[in-house]
C-alpha cells in the first residue's frame, strides 16, 4: 500500500527531529552521513523506458541537482536527483527525511520527459505514469536565443525571471486552506542539450519554498524548421496546488495531488518507504 503523506513535510510522520547539536563538527558529519545515506537509496531507484524491456535503465546523474534541508520547514534533510545523462532529464525525484532515526524517507517523483517510464525500488514496481505530464509552449516577446553559450545561459536567467507561481494546501495536512508564494531559485541546477531532437541548449531551474523544491521550470533553446527558439515546461514535484504564471498570465497549474500523494499510473507520484524494507 501506498503511504498517504502531506505537501507539507512536517505532516507526515507527525515528528519532530531531535534537536541538533549545533557544533560545526557535528552539522558536517550528520551532512556527510546523509548525504551518503540519500546516495545510496536515489541509486537504488531503477527508471526504465516503458516499452522497451530489452534495453538498459535509465543512468542516473551522479551528483544531486540541489541539496535542500528544512529551515523552517520540519525535515532533517533531502535533495534532489534526476535521470538521464543526455539531454533532458527523464524524470526528477525529490528524496527527504522527516527524521533519519526512524529510518523513514519521502520520495517525490516528477515525470520531465516525454517518454513515459517505470520506476522500481528493488523488486518492487513503484511509479508507472500513464500520460505525460509537461506540455512545453513558446515564450512571446523572447529574444532569439544567441549563438554563444554564456550568452544564452544569460537568456535562460532573464526568461525565468519572468515567471511567479505559489502553491494551496488544504486540510487535514494543514490546519486551513493556505496559500504559500514560491520563489525561483535564479541559478539553474542542470544544463543540458539534445541536438538530435532539436534541443540547442536547455537548463532546469528550481521553485522553492523556502529551501524546498516544489516545482520544476525547464527552459530551452530548440531548433524547428531551421529556426531556433525559446520554450518552456513546468511541473509540480510536491503535492500541493500548483500554479505558475509569466508576466502576470496563468500558464501552468495542477490541481492537489490524490492524499497529498498522487497516484502510481499519474506524472507526480510520492511515496514513503522505509530505508531497509
Amino acid at each position: 500500500a501506498v503511504a498517504s503523506f502531506s505537501a507539507r513535510p512536517a505532516a507526515i510522520h507527525a515528528q519532530s527531529p531531535k534537536p541538533a547539536d549545533d557544533s560545526d563538527s557535528v552539522r558536517a558529519e550528520r551532512a556527510s552521513r546523509l548525504m551518503k545515506e540519500m546516495r545510496t537509496l536515489a541509486r537504488a531507484l531503477k527508471v526504465v523506458k516503458q516499452g522497451k524491456p530489452g534495453e538498459e535503465p535509465v543512468e542516473i546523474i551522479e551528483e544531486p541537482l540541489f541539496r535542500h534541508n528544512g529551515l523552517a520547514r520540519i525535515y532533517e534533510d533531502g535533495s534532489t536527483w534526476a535521470w538521464g545523462k543526455r539531454g533532458r532529464p527523464i524524470a526528477l525525484c525529490k528524496l527527504f527525511t522527516s527524521n533519519s532515526e526512524q529510518g523513514f524517507w519521502t520520495y517525490c517523483n516528477v515525470l520531465t520527459s516525454t517518454e513515459l517510464i517505470e520506476m522500481y525500488r528493488g523488486d518492487e514496481k513503484m511509479w508507472y505514469p500513464q500520460s505525460v505530464g509537461i506540455a512545453f509552449k513558446t515564450f512571446s516577446d523572447s529574444p532569439t536565443p544567441s549563438e554563444k553559450a554564456t550568452f544564452r545561459l544569460r537568456q535562460m536567467k532573464e526568461l525565468a525571471r519572468r515567471f511567479s507561481a505559489y502553491e494551496v494546501t488544504y486540510p487535514p495536512f494543514t490546519a486551513s486552506k493556505t496559500r504559500y508564494e514560491l520563489q525561483l531559485k535564479p541559478q539553474p541546477v542542470h544544463r543540458y542539450n539534445d541536438p538530435d531532437h532539436g534541443i540547442v541548449d536547455g537548463a532546469v531551474f528550481i521553485i522553492a519554498h523556502e529551501a524546498e523544491p516544489e516545482m520544476i521550470l525547464l527552459i530551452e533553446a530548440v531548433q524547428k524548421n531551421g529556426e531556433t527558439s525559446w520554450q518552456f515546461g513546468a511541473g509540480g514535484i510536491g503535492g500541493a496546488e500548483f500554479h505558475l504564471k509569466v508576466d502576470g498570465s496563468e500558464v501552468y497549474s495542477r490541481p492537489w495531488a490524490k492524499n497529498a500523494a498522487g497516484l502510481p499510473t499519474e506524472s507526480f507520484f510520492g511515496f514513503v518507504r522505509h530505508k531497509d524494507k
